[in-house]
């Protein structure tokens, strides 16, 4: 137990206090898409798509869901999604991550938080926003009862 702990506080060391980040580019594209890429991509480095909201949901399966925030991409179309969470960058989280524009269809990936050495190209194209994420399985219980209750 004592030699896992000083392993961890040495990770932590070493690991400096830089808070991980998700780190990418909004690109203006055919399909609404999100794609894990090299850091040192050359689609990176053409022009960017600035303005649009990047979201990140931890564990978004799980009732215990957690929002871990949302940024706007700089005018060059790159974004930093800081995440605070214990371990993050080193331990494996799953996200689901989601990029919405006004009059763009969103684009949305369920996945492992990236390792730093990968970055979110992110490509938006025109359309309609459907996407919920506010599904709730509670609420849609109880509106089923309603309308059973109702019926009878």
């Amino acid at each position: 137990m004592l030699r896992t702990l000083a392993f961890v506080t040495l990770l932590g060391l070493l690991a400096g206090c830089e808070t991980y980040a998700i780190r990418g580019k909004v690109i203006d594209g055919g399909t609404s898409s999100i794609t894990l890429v090299n850091k040192g991509d050359d689609r990176l480095a053409g022009d960017g798509f600035g303005g649009a909201e990047v979201r990140a949901i931890l564990d978004p399966d799980k009732l215990s869901r957690k929002d871990l925030g949302t940024v706007i991409a700089a005018q060059d179309g790159t974004f930093a999604l800081p995440v605070h969470e214990v371990g993050a960058g080193l331990l494996e989280y799953k996200v689901m991550v989601v990029v919405r524009y006004p009059h763009c269809a969103p684009a949305a990936r369920l996945m492992e938080l990236p390792p730093g050495d990968k970055r979110l190209l992110v490509s938006l194209s025109a359309g309609e926003d459907k996407l919920d994420l506010d599904y709730n399985i509670v609420d849609e219980t109880r509106q089923l009862g309603e309308e059973l209750m109702r019926r009878q």
